[in-house]
């Protein structure tokens, strides 16, 4: 198994009333920064399987070129590394960059990766590689997809109504430059069929999904004007089953920007609609699209907003929530520091509006990039990415309001927690700060905007073993194990968590 050097580590625990004991009542904080000496490393996309969160990570030795592809299993709780799997090793590079280039199927995981397999010492030509691991990441099967001469890239796969897989990519050739490409599989994985879909210069499709009547969607970038410097504008494209174009649109034909990203879309539950976001510049700044449109590519709605340098990574999901609103993430330039890239993450109502934006601070003097962004059943996100700087890869787990340790200090309990009287109102929740966590021999606690009252500490099974009134308190009598601690304000409110205690 792989050892990684843990250059940081931080580990919180938040806790919501109703259900105390429940798994998925438990929010988990953490963030982790992996590197190792010599290595470029870095993280591609995540999925949650039974207890573990399983990460996509990169290596590349910067001596021997010799580069390796693992599944990283993860603790839930602290993001600790609990086991490596390796997809195999290359003398010549290897890597799964993106978020949607694995997918959960029946038995396990189906990963979509990338071998260089022409190499003229500066650039190399890619073939697709398709790993199909059970759940404990064992290799089950192991296909490659493209011929000599060409590059075939997969940015994403989905699973289709037949139990297939469709991929979404581009293939590049020296006579055509690179395209828009579609790749149909049965669900062993052989081919049904093919696509390449022209433009004028380069192009990409970045996402793509099946439709409720059996065809697909697709999204991504075109470009067109000067070959060294296109213009990357917008579409989306309606096929059918077997890949004939339905209809085709591109928005934004007027940017004046070099530095698009292409557009991505998402399915809006329970309709026949799809969620359009692209980046875009315009006056030497930097516009955000977000939109809805229907079946036959028309906009319903849409609204602009501006940001200073800002792009949105176009290997990313959105989330909806259940009230249509959707989460997404992005990059912008540093408010401190313009040559600064910096993740942050966005929340909007069913309309575009947006409710709320947070910046992630990783390491705030470093650039950082996002490969992937993923939905927890704790009703959090995981978030994965990477810094050139180091090269070294990261990982930060976050609440639904975009909280992380950051914000409270990363030797602290972040609790966001609510009384019965504010559960319907979270955003007005007090903040519990518990101290250290794990904690040994003294335990502090505090009520960011409230005047403590008194506190109390239970086992697991409920029962009471302690009561105090001081914010600073003596736990050495206590045994080590995980332990409830009940908060209460002046005004009668009840604040629930948990902590470690390590005597």
């Amino acid at each position: 198994m792989r050892k990684y050097k843990i250059l940081l580590i931080i580990v919180l625990h938040g806790v919501a009333l109703n259900n105390i004991m429940a798994q998925n009542d438990t929010l988990s904080y953490f963030k982790k920064i992996y590197a190792q000496d010599s290595m470029e490393v870095f993280n591609g996309g995540a999925l949650e399987i039974d207890n573990s969160y399983v990460v996509i990570t990169n290596t590349l030795n910067l001596y021997t070129l010799k580069s390796e592809v693992f599944l990283r299993y993860i603790n839930r709780i602290n993001g600790e590394t609990l086991d490596a799997k390796s997809l195999g090793n290359n003398e010549e590079r290897m890597a799964s960059y993106y978020d949607k280039s694995i997918i959960k199927n029946k038995e396990g995981m189906i990963i979509a990766m990338e071998r260089c397999y022409e190499n003229d010492g500066m650039n190399c030509l890619r073939k697709l590689r398709l790993v199909k691991v059970n759940k404990y990441g064992e290799i089950e099967d192991d296909k490659e997809y493209g011929e000599e001469g060409a590059e075939t890239v997969c940015v994403q796969i989905n699973k289709t109504q037949d139990e297939g897989y469709i991929i979404g990519g581009w293939k590049f050739t020296y006579n055509d430059g690179a395209n828009p490409y579609l790749l149909k599989l049965d669900s062993i994985g052989n081919v049904e069929w093919e696509r390449i879909y022209p433009t004028e210069i380069i192009g990409a499709a970045l996402y793509v999904y099946p439709t409720y009547d059996g065809g697909y969607i697709f999204s991504g970038y075109r470009g067109k004007g000067n070959p060294f410097a296109p213009y990357q504008n917008c579409y989306v494209t309606r096929v059918d089953s077997v890949g004939n174009v339905v209809w085709d649109k591109v928005y934004q034909e007027d940017t004046e920007s070099i530095l698009n990203s292409g557009g991505g879309i998402t399915p809006v539950p329970n309709t026949t609609h799809y969620l359009l976001t692209y980046d875009y510049g315009k006056d030497e700044k930097r516009h955000q699209f977000v939109g809805e449109i229907n079946d036959d590519g028309e906009i319903i709605w849409s609204k602009d907003y501006q940001y200073p340098q800002f792009t949105t990574p176009y290997f990313t999901e959105v989330y909806f929530d259940s009230e249509g609103g959707f989460i997404s993430v992005a990059h912008q330039a540093n408010e401190n520091n313009p040559n600064r890239t910096e993740p942050f993450i966005m929340r909007f109502n069913s309309e575009g509006d947006t409710l709320w934006t947070k910046r992630i601070a990783i390491e705030p003097s470093e650039n950082q990039y996002i490969r992937g962004f993923l939905a927890t059943s704790d009703g959090g996100y995981l978030l994965t990415g990477l810094s050139y700087e180091g090269p070294y890869a990261w990982e930060i787990k976050i609440d639904s309001l975009g909280n992380t340790c950051w914000q409270t200090g990363c030797d602290s309990t972040y609790v966001e927690v609510v009384g019965l009287e504010e559960l319907s109102g979270l955003a007005e929740a007090a903040t519990v700060l518990v101290s250290p966590n794990p904690a040994q021999d003294e335990l502090r606690v505090n009520i960011e905007g409230k005047t403590l009252n008194y506190w109390e500490i239970y086992n697991l099974e409920g029962r009471k073993l302690s009561s105090y009134t001081a914010a600073v308190t003596d736990i050495s009598h206590l045994v080590s194990g995980v332990y409830i601690v009940k908060v209460y304000d002046t005004e009668g409110k009840e604040y629930i968590g948990k902590i470690l205690i390590m005597n």
